[in-house]
Parts: C-alpha cells; structure tokens; sequence
C-alpha cells in the first residue's frame, strides 16, 4: 500500500492529467467503490463486467445529455442461489446463482470552473429489490494532475456512518428509518431516499501516458522494414475510501462458498485503455483482487462526410437537369424532380441510401450542388423519404435556405419541371448483422442469437412497396431457454417470447406491404398489410397531421391483428387475435434534438392505457431514449414489475463498420437494442415496421440548419 502511494505520487507529479473518466466496480463513472461527479461526453454508450467477490457484475451505461447519465446492471451474487432470498439454498430453481437488476442516474449539478469544482447527484438502485440501494452528492476538482472527490452517501453508502451524520435527520426524524427490502415491484422507493445513516467518502485519481517512440523492424525473408509509428496507452491511478462496511450485503445472507470479508475502507488500483476497451485491476478493501473491463463508444460523434466527386461543366439550358442527374447519380444521390422557382432559386428532391439521418444527407447533396453548379444561389432541399416514396411537396418560403453567391451566369429563363423516369419495380436488399439476446431465464442467465438479417424491398410504385426482412441464424443456444413466468389472467401476446426464439430462428421476420399517401394540408397515411413482426400479422393504418416546422404532430393509428405461429410460418397462425389503436401526441425541442410521444389507446392484451416516451437523437442517426406505460391492470395482473418500463439505443451499422460492399464505408440500417427488466403481457404494443412520425420529421427544413 505505502509503495503504491509513492508511485501515485511521483507519477502525478511528472505526467500530464488524463482526462478520460472510467467507470466503478459497480458501474457508473467513479473510482474503485465510489462514485465521481464526473462523466463521460454527451452520446457515449458503454457496457461492462466487473468481479469483485461475491458479485459479477454486468452494466450497460449511457450519456443522453451533457448532465445526465444513465445505467441499468444486472447483479449475479454467487453465494446466493436462483429465486432464494430466505438463505437456505433450496428456494425457487435453485439452478444458477441469484441474480438481481437494477437503474442508476446521476445528475450534474454544477459544472466544474476555475474556483468551483463539478457536482452531481445520485440514485442508485433506486427501483426494484432496492438491495443496492444508496444515494449521494459527490464534488470533483481537478488541482494539477490530481483528479480529488469527496463526497457523501446514504444506504449502501452511508453504511459507515451513523444516525447522527444524517443532516436531514437533524431536520426531520421521519428520516431516522431507511426501511429493508423493497420487493420485486419495480416502483421507486421514494420513501427511502436519504434516510437512515449517512457517511462521507473520499477518493483521488491521476493519470499518465506511456508513449511508445517510433522505431523500425525488420520483415522476416524480405529487405524491407516496417516503420511502427509512436502510440501511446492511457493509465489511470485510483484510491478511494470504501463508505460502505459490507457488514450485511446481500451476498452475505448465505454463503454457499466462502468469500473474504473485507478488512479496510481502503482500495486502490490500475487501469488501462486501449481505444474504446478499458480494463481495471484492483486491490479492493486491501484484501482481494477484483477486475473491470468496460468498453464505450461515442455514438453521438459528428463523422466526417464521404469524399464526392463533381465534374466541371459548363452552363447549357438544354443541358442542366441531365447534367445534375448525372452529377448527383455519380454520387448515389437519386435526383426525384427538380425545377427553377425563379432565375437561381433550385428546387430539388432527391433519394439517398448512403445516410440515416437526412440531415447529413442534406448537407451532401448541398455541397455538391454548389460546387458543381455555383450559379445556384438559393437551393431547396426536399428528401424522398422510404425507398422512392415521396411524402412531402410542400414549399415554405420563409424556410428556404438562402445561398449568397455572385459566381456564374444569371440570365436563365426556364423553370420547367424535371422529373426522371423510375423503371418500376426497384427491388432493394442488404446484409446486416444481428443479435437477439434473452436475459433472466431459470436454466441461464443469458441467451443470444447471432443471425444474418437481410432486409429489403420491392418498390412497385412511388407509394407502394412490398418489405421484408429475413433472417439466418449463425449461432444460438436456445437449446435449454426457458421463461415461465407467474400466469395472469391477460391473453399471452408476448410471455411466449422463448417460443419463438426456438422456434423461429429461420425466417420472414416481417413480410407485408406498405402504402404511402400524402392527403394534402400536412396530413400524411400510412396502410401496412401482411406479417407486421416476428409474433403478428394484419392489418394497421395510420394518419398524422404533421405541419412544417411545427414542434407538435398528433397522430391515429388503429389495426387488426392475429398471432402468428411460433416457427415464422407464412401461412398458419394461432387463435388470438385482437383490435388495437392509439392516438399519439408528439413533441419536439429541435435546439436539444428531443422528442417526447405520449400515446393512449388499447394494447394487444386489450388493456387500455397511455404509454410515455422521451428520446435523444443525434445528427447522425443515434437515438436514446426511455419509455414506461400504465394500464388499466393491476400490478397483481401485471406480474412481477408492476409496469412496463424499459430504454432503448438504436445505431447506424455502419458507425461501428459493420458494411458489405458498399461504397463510402457507408450502409443505411439500424441496430441496437430494446431492455426491459420483464416481459410481460400487460402494455405490449406492435412493434411495426415504420411509423409516418420518424419519416415526416426528418423531412422537415428547419433541422438542416440547426447545429
């Protein structure tokens, strides 16, 4: 211990601070055992695997906004079998060890400066079993290459402290009991934030680089030498002092093998990163060894736009609208119609498949444009949404985007209309990558599929086509997965989800058609037809009233469904079958790139109620967001969670360059997942494969010219 101090500090006192913030044992942004104010950048993602004994630890962890990060961890306690919390081993299955899960957040208070250092405050496990439960305000400041936080904590983290210690305790004594285990409901435990004990913790970080100087090497049986350029390997320093006595963790209910109690408050350890993978080694209460590997990405990054290239040509009348097809075709950019409003005012619609957000679309097609034509000075930009679907024809003058150039000729008098043949059908496919895992199961924790899905299209006509996506898996272990939760009297619509990932590994995962119609007056339809999802099929339609730069839309949507079979046959089906319909209000905050959707209506267990989301998206396609719905059932109905609640992460393949073939590095398609703690049969909407919503707002011009 006394030799790593005088390592930590010699090594702070020659290095320069490293500034890339890693994540806790527990998971979240901290030190060893505890918390930071500290954060990652706004659009990072990250999930991990911690050791520490008795527990194995698996979190995922999220940064929606500069001042919020998110997590949700599944906790394995080894000495603690499968669904026996009474310590006696023989409860429930009794096949794998316990497993509990819980939400983190933490909330920035105050941002570090020169003077004042950064806040935050937290709520960990702050629904569900609540046996992890704590919450705490931490300051960090940043003095030379020392990164210090102190702070204080309550539950877990005030489990060193006293009564006394508590200052909310000092105002009001309701604040004297803290209260046990919460259950398995999955509500907020309101009435035990900040109560009960309370104690301080303390904690320093320092950072260094190791830089590799650049050096040659020979090649084996050949006269050349590789140059090996000069690359260095971030290493992080970490103390900290242990709030919590773990005196009566879960763990320690019933010991089925022995673990080392903890003898000190102290901790400290190593880490290293090597890019997006960060991997920690710890001396942890100076009596066992314990490990963390994290791996984070910045999904929200702006990207750098694919090279394009524009010939130079010469300005001809007869010749422009040929020679912008041309220039935009070389591009993969597809020209719909174009046409002069007025002597240098472009109207152009076009269709890409290079990008998932039309923004950076629109910002292509821009500068080619310019460049390949400077006499254009006033360009609007309509994209063709949905294959070669055209959805929008409107043209708001006050949202024109004005381009001030004095290059080329001025003197054209033409404002004919250029619409390029298409030679229907276009049939359209990909291959991406997928995944599907299935967690909380009794014989295993965690089950995954990895399959090749080949979605595609047919396009018959500008407003109809024929989708589908297929799917081959590469590898499962379905073989022994098994979810059988407590039955309720709700029809099952989705507790059989085991069923058909046995089952259906082969197969139309959504085969259907797909009308488009535009009504006039910002009034846009949608009528979808066939296998909708891989558990129903039917028929859905939608209509959204949806006004240009307006930040509200409200939309209607009403289906019949029946379910589908286990296997993903085409043609037989179970007896189940249902109406279903919402009407959906929308929301969006285009400076924060936010939305909010609040929707009522029936659900295809036939329970009525309204179902809450909130996103973020990101220029470049990334979305995150959260959602819970209440219905008109009991928690008892419900099952275990008393409520639908989960979050959600969608990301363009191609930012982890996940392409085949394509040109640019560019690949149009979304992965990602959707995590709820249960499945069950209560709130349980279809899950389709497009909503007007989506489409119609990236279509709108204001969002262009939003940075």
């Amino acid at each position: 211990m006394k030799k790593f101090i005088l390592i930590f500090f010699l090594i702070s006192l020659f290095s320069k601070a490293n500034q890339i913030y890693s994540h806790k044992l527990q998971g979240g942004i901290g030190l060893i055992q505890t918390p930071t104010a500290r954060m990652m950048e706004d659009g990072s993602f990250s999930f991990g695997y911690s050791n520490f004994a008795p527990y194995n630890k698996y979190f995922f962890y999220a940064q929606p906004f500069p001042w919020l990060e998110g997590s949700f961890f599944y906790n394995d306690t080894n000495t603690i079998r499968y669904a026996d919390i009474d310590g006696d081993g023989l409860g429930g299955l009794g096949i794998q060890s316990h497993k509990d899960k819980g939400f983190n957040l933490k909330f920035r208070l105050l941002e570090e400066s020169r003077f004042l250092p950064q806040v935050a405050l937290g709520l960990e496990d702050f629904a569900g079993t609540g046996v992890w439960s704590s919450e705490y305000i931490a300051a960090s400041k940043l003095i030379n290459n020392f990164d210090i936080t102190i702070g204080y904590g309550w539950g877990k983290y005030g489990t060193r402290g006293s009564l006394d210690a508590n200052p909310f305790y000092q105002v009001d004594e309701r604040f004297a009991t803290r209260g046990g285990f919460l259950g398995f409901g999955g509500v907020p435990g309101f009435n035990q934030w900040f109560r009960g004990p309370a104690s301080p913790f303390v904690g320093i970080e320092t950072g260094y680089e190791l830089r590799f100087k650049d050096q040659a090497v020979n090649i084996p049986l050949s006269k050349k030498r590789l140059k090996i350029n000069s690359f260095g390997i971030p290493v992080k320093l970490k103390i900290d002092y242990d709030p919590n006595d773990h005196k009566n963790d879960f763990g320690g209910v019933s010991r089925l093998r022995d673990y080392p109690p903890p003898d000190s408050p102290i901790s400290y350890g190593v880490e290293a990163a090597f890019g997006g993978l960060n991997l920690g080694l710890y001396h942890e209460n100076l009596n066992q060894l314990s490990f963390r590997w994290t791996w984070s990405k910045n999904f929200a990054a702006p990207r750098q736009l694919p090279d394009y290239q524009v010939t130079e040509n010469e300005f001809d009348k007869e010749t422009f609208y040929l020679d912008l097809l041309r220039e935009l075709y070389n591009n993969e950019i597809y020209v719909q119609s174009a046409n002069f409003l007025t002597d240098d005012h472009l109207y152009l619609s076009y269709n890409q498949n290079l990008f998932n957000s039309e923004k950076e679309g629109r910002i292509y097609v821009d500068r080619i444009v310019r460049e390949a034509f400077p006499f254009v000075e006033e360009l609007t930009l309509i994209p063709v949404l949905n294959e070669f679907t055209y959805l929008s024809t409107s043209n708001y003058p006050d949202t024109r985007y004005v381009y001030e150039n004095d290059q080329g000729p001025r003197n054209r008098e033409f404002s004919e209309h250029f619409t390029p043949s298409v030679n229907y059908p276009v049939f359209s496919y990909s291959f991406v990558p997928g995944f599907k895992s299935h967690i909380g199961s009794a014989p295993k924790f965690f089950f995954s599929e990895i399959n090749l899905t080949v979605p595609g299209a047919v396009v018959l006509n500008k407003n109809l086509e024929l989708g589908f996506a297929y799917t081959y898996p590469l590898r499962d272990d379905y073989e022994t997965l098994s979810y059988n939760p407590v039955p309720t009297d709700l029809p099952p619509v989705r507790i059989y989800v085991s069923e058909y990932l046995r089952q259906g590994k082969k197969g139309f995962e959504s085969l259907y058609l797909q009308y488009f119609k535009y009504l006039g007056k910002d009034i846009y339809s949608s009528l979808q037809v066939g296998h909708l999802e891989q558990m129903f099929a039917g028929a859905i339609g939608e209509v959204l009233y949806a006004p240009y730069n307006s930040r509200f839309a409200v939309g209607f949507e009403i289906g019949d469904v029946w379910q589908r079979d286990f296997t993903k046959s085409l043609d037989t089906f179970q007896d189940y079958k249902t109406t279903t319909h919402h009407l959906s209000l929308y929301y969006n905050v285009p400076y924060l790139n936010f939305d909010f959707k609040l929707s009522y209506g029936r659900y295809l267990a036939r329970d009525d109620g309204y179902t809450f989301e909130f996103s973020k998206s990101y220029a470049n396609g990334t979305r995150y967001g959260a959602f819970f719905s209440l219905t008109n059932i009991s928690s008892d109905q419900f099952g275990e969670g008393s409520f639908d609640k989960g979050v959600f992460f969608f990301f363009p393949v191609d930012l982890i360059g996940l392409t085949f073939g394509q040109k640019r590095n560019r690949q149009k398609g979304y992965n990602g997942i959707v995590w709820r703690p249960m499945t069950r049969d209560g709130a349980s909407k279809l899950a389709r494969p497009s909503e007007l919503y989506p489409l119609i707002k990236q279509s709108k011009f204001h969002e262009f010219y939003r940075d």
